[in-house]
């Protein structure tokens, strides 16, 4: 009987071994934390100018609906990106790199660049913030393609250089690639 296979994420190759993952780093949501502190403070001078609306002006009737659905909307953007954070993630596998980009609605895409294809990596962190943080952006060239792709806001972004490279070195050496 053959035993099933686990597999960790959609698209998962058989035989492919998940190394490691990782998500943005957590710095992407300082403003919408900035946004969601914002809301108690415009619900509590919605509450007191209140009273000050005429409530049989039609203007000032749907000023104030026009801003609670405002509100409404900006309160389930601000969720959105919470859960935009953590459904976004980057995979290294023992063969490739996979780079998921979903959304809660309308966005579900995947990256995947096959280690063999790497030919350099390169590690950018610069900035007194990225330093202190510690987050910063890979540089990945492909053998064959002008453009580079970019990982942006990866949190230890030497620890995460250092692991594409040891797993994209045992990729070389067990295909026969390389030098």
């Amino acid at each position: 009987m053959d035993t099933p296979i686990h597999k960790n994420f959609k698209g998962q190759l058989d035989d492919e071994i998940v190394i490691c993952y990782f998500r943005r780093h957590w710095a992407t949501l300082i403003p919408t934390f900035f946004g969601i502190l914002f809301i108690p403070v415009v619900l509590v001078l919605m509450v007191l100018y209140l009273p000050f609306f005429d409530a049989g002006n039609w203007f000032s009737a749907t000023a104030v609906v026009l801003f609670f659905i405002g509100l409404h909307i900006f309160i389930q953007r601000q969720f959105l990106k919470v859960f935009y954070f953590y459904l976004s993630t980057v995979i290294l596998t023992n063969y490739r790199v996979v780079e998921v980009d979903k959304s809660v609605f309308l966005k579900d895409s995947k990256i995947a660049i096959e280690l063999i294809n790497v030919q350099d990596i390169e590690k950018n962190q610069s900035g007194f913030l990225q330093t202190i943080f510690n987050y910063g952006s890979l540089v990945i060239y492909l053998s064959g393609s002008p453009m580079p792709n970019i990982i942006k806001m990866v949190p230890r972004p030497e620890y995460q250089y250092k692991k594409i490279n040891e797993v994209k070195a045992g990729v070389t050496k067990v295909t026969g690639m390389g030098p």
